[in-house]
């Protein structure tokens, strides 16, 4: 509901007059993702004997942020005119595909920096320093 009252849900209408769906929860998984970050931002200011410190994050917050990150070109093919997943999609290596992660750094387009590892190649252990 939110992602359609502060227009995600209108921005991938696919007539203008529904709102369209997305692949994901977008909104949710981002709104998590800032979360995750605050948090860990917030536990390393205090590790390094920083004063503890409050994260709050708001779903139409993350929504208008979303909204205002530049559109990436749309693919050949597409009328350019509505978002496609297409336009988000962009090819991992190994004939695996992903959706490109939301925003800027430093006014550069985020990517993902390596293929992950195939399901089940990865031992469930954490590095040991």
């Amino acid at each position: 509901m939110v992602q359609i009252a502060t227009g995600i849900g209108w921005a991938v209408s696919p007539d203008g007059i529904r709102p369209g769906t997305l692949p994901c929860q977008l909104l949710d998984h981002a709104t998590g993702y800032l979360l995750a970050a605050g948090i860990l931002t917030a536990l390393a200011r205090r590790a390094r004997g920083g004063p503890a410190t409050h994260v709050s994050v708001s779903l139409t917050r993350t929504a208008t942020w979303l909204l205002d990150q530049p559109r990436r070109t749309p693919y050949p093919g597409t009328d350019g005119a509505h978002p496609n997943i297409d336009d988000y999609r962009v090819p991992l290596g190994d004939g695996w595909t992903g959706i490109s992660p939301p925003g800027l750094l430093d006014g550069h387009p985020l990517h993902w920096p390596h293929l992950l590892p195939r399901y089940g190649q990865s031992s469930p252990t954490f590095p040991s320093d």
